[in-house]
């Protein structure tokens, strides 16, 4: 096969790949005033006031968020409206469909609708990628 070919192909499969990869056309950004966080628009203009003890960038649609120090984290869409209940206490933002949170010091694995997918049991847990998450139970 030429080299001409070559290219041919991994110009087509490289724009496959990025033509499905899904774009956040309306994003909202974290900022901060007095120590409380909330979210803005592109345009700078305020998209859910600032009223949480703590933010995170949203990731697949939902971000992670809380009230209040010592208050269980939630997650919120991008109206500002609370979709999985504040009941953990840590939570890390969704990859693959799935995110870590914690209940009682175990870690365990949700999906979008607030149901466990992977039970909490785990010392640590991290993000999955390419279908796999670290975890830690012990020294293991």
């Amino acid at each position: 096969m030429n080299r001409y070919v070559v290219l041919c192909l991994v110009v087509v499969f490289c724009s496959i790949a990025l033509a499905e990869t899904p774009k956040d056309t309306k994003p909202l950004f974290v900022i901060s005033k007095d120590g409380e966080y909330g979210y803005i628009n592109r345009e700078g203009k305020i998209a859910i006031p600032i009223q949480f003890n703590s933010a995170e960038n949203f990731s697949e649609g939902l971000a992670v968020v809380n009230f209040g120090e010592d208050e269980p984290y939630s997650y919120i869409d991008k109206s500002g409206e609370i979709i999985i209940d504040a009941q953990f206490d840590d939570a890390r933002s969704f990859s693959e469909g799935l995110a870590a949170v914690s209940i009682d010091m175990q870690w365990g694995f949700i999906d979008k609708t607030g149901k466990f997918a992977i039970e909490p049991q785990f010392d640590e847990a991290g993000s999955f990628s390419d279908g796999l998450a670290m975890v830690k139970n012990g020294d293991l």
